[in-house]
């Protein structure tokens, strides 16, 4: 079943956007939990978003659509890409991106672990003189 936006929170143009891009309710819902995907009428044209399920940056064009959890939270934009993907697609999207994060947050993790090496205070002095003459 299609999640359609309602018409009347949407001008002519988002409207399209919305249909365009139809997003699938989820067949398999986990704990009794809803993810929702709302339009907003604000597109912030050609601001440059990061996409909350993927962590791709795109332009905003015709609508701006975020993520909110079943409680209400919202967690950030969604890209185009994402949504076109369908429910199943976002979800596998998400996952990729979560695998992702555990991944960089384990190198940071092992990073944070080595000795750290500052710059002398001296050599970075002379840094900002050297940019100062040239």
């Amino acid at each position: 079943m299609a999640v359609k936006p309602k018409p009347e929170l949407l001008n002519t143009k988002q409207n399209q956007y919305a249909h365009r891009y139809k997003l699938h309710k989820s067949t398999k819902r986990s704990k009794g939990c809803s993810m929702k995907i709302r339009f907003h009428q604000e597109p912030m044209r050609g601001r440059q978003n990061k996409c909350a399920i993927c962590s791709s940056i795109y332009s905003l064009k015709i609508a701006r659509a975020s993520v909110y959890s079943a409680q209400g939270i919202e967690y950030g934009d969604v890209c185009p890409e994402c949504i076109e993907s369908g429910s199943e697609g976002i979800k596998a999207r998400l996952l990729e991106n979560i695998q992702r994060l555990r991944e960089l947050a384990a190198e940071l993790e092992a990073l944070s672990c080595e000795p750290i090496q500052l710059p002398e205070l001296e050599a970075e002095f002379k840094m900002y003189r050297n940019r100062a003459t040239e």
